[in-house]
């Protein structure tokens, strides 16, 4: 969150635009995913989760974060 209030206020380079643009998108999905997971609705939040890794695969620690956010799905699905 305090990266992307940084990136805003840099509006008049368009790399940082175009930064601000794309963690904003994943900050949004991640919130959607999170928000189908608390419906418990597993199957489409893996679908969610699964997806939001391909925003950025080099990203360890968000990716660590949404696998383990996956696998708890599964793991609700399997009780």
């Amino acid at each position: 969150m305090l990266i992307r209030n940084l990136i805003s206020k840099c509006n008049d380079n368009k790399d940082y635009k175009n930064l601000y643009h794309k963690l904003f998108s994943i900050e949004k999905e991640k919130n959607a995913a999170n928000e189908v997971f608390k419906t418990g609705n597993y199957d489409e939040a893996i679908e969610a989760y699964t997806s939001l890794l391909e925003f950025d695969p080099d990203n360890k620690s968000f990716n660590s974060i949404i696998l383990a956010n996956r696998a708890l799905c599964n793991i609700f699905l399997n009780f």
